[in-house]
């Protein structure tokens, strides 16, 4: 009898297991030629594992284009979070990340975020919540500049709402004062509209804006916009 329940177990176990873990991976392509040639690629995507006590999550970024065969944008950035007690109306998480974009100036930055989530409203249809937590940036510049080190408020915001068979939409903004200077701040923000084609597969619209009010560099412009047509896989 003791050897057939651990049978079980270890044919349940597994099954079990990856269930609860979840992934997906956004694929983005775009290539135009004739009097000029653009190329585009970018890619998103995350494993994520959530139950009763704890929810771990990571995330990837990244972002190639070149015009006319000159390269004139490439961005990679990844992290990785845990949430206490993921289910619960107040969930305290710490995250790590890292960032890397030359053609901003930004060699490297990594981030330490400690902060909690508070769940305003949730039901079948939809989600909303607001964090608020603390970060602290180590930031190395391509450029001869100092590099430094910036303790920020990081403030989001979260919205989840279905709006028909298949349809959510979803909108996330992060916005992060410098509180040492809070002339010194960044937002991120996106939006996104997403149509289930199979249980699989979506296609996303997004918009997402980043605006930095101090960049490291004068000639960099202060804000950053794109749109986007992507397709989503869950894994």
């Amino acid at each position: 009898m003791k050897n057939s329940w651990l049978a079980l177990i270890l044919l349940i176990s597994p099954q079990y297991l990856f269930a609860q873990w979840k992934g997906n991976m956004d694929i983005g392509f775009s290539y135009f030629s004739g009097n000029v040639k653009k190329m585009d690629i970018r890619s998103t995507g995350g494993l994520s594992h959530k139950d009763s006590v704890f929810e771990f999550s990571s995330f990837y970024k990244a972002i190639y284009a070149e015009t006319d065969n000159i390269q004139n944008n490439e961005e990679l950035s990844g992290g990785i979070q845990f949430d206490y007690l993921p289910h619960s109306r107040f969930s305290p998480f710490i995250l790590f990340t890292a960032f890397r974009n030359q053609f901003k100036n930004i060699d490297l930055r990594l981030s330490g975020i400690l902060g909690g989530k508070y769940l305003l409203y949730k039901s079948d249809n939809a989600a909303y919540s607001i964090s608020v937590a603390y970060q602290f940036d180590a930031e190395q510049y391509v450029e001869e500049t100092s590099d430094e080190n910036k303790n920020r408020l990081s403030v989001r915001p979260k919205i989840k709402q279905k709006i028909g068979k298949g349809v959510y939409f979803e909108h996330v903004t992060f916005f992060k004062p410098n509180l040492s200077n809070f002339n010194d701040y960044m937002i991120e923000s996106s939006s996104a509209l997403s149509n289930n084609i199979t249980d699989k597969i979506k296609l996303k619209l997004s918009y997402e804006i980043e605006y930095v009010s101090q960049p490291t560099k004068a000639d960099l412009l202060k804000t950053d916009q794109v749109m986007l047509a992507t397709l989503s896989f869950s894994l």
